[in-house]
């Protein structure tokens, strides 16, 4: 299962990488790496089996607080 989600993160960097290289996309570059980076790292903890806490609650409130401040 590892392998599986290395070879799926390579396949994605593989495709996407060498565009944003061409043209120049520094900032995107950088938001994309952040992005493939915290997403590789929670699917790897996914696979190793680590129980991951909801954020569902956490969302539903900072979204709530921050539509009454915006009323």
């Amino acid at each position: 299962m590892i392998l599986l989600v290395l070879l799926g993160f390579a396949l994605i960097v593989a495709l996407e990488l060498p565009g944003l290289l061409k043209a120049r996309y520094w900032r995107e570059l950088i938001v994309f790496a952040l992005l493939t980076a915290g997403a590789f790292i929670l699917s790897l903890l996914l696979v190793f089996g680590v129980e991951l806490p909801y954020i569902d609650s956490v969302l539903i409130e900072v979204f709530t607080k921050l539509g009454l401040t915006l009323k």
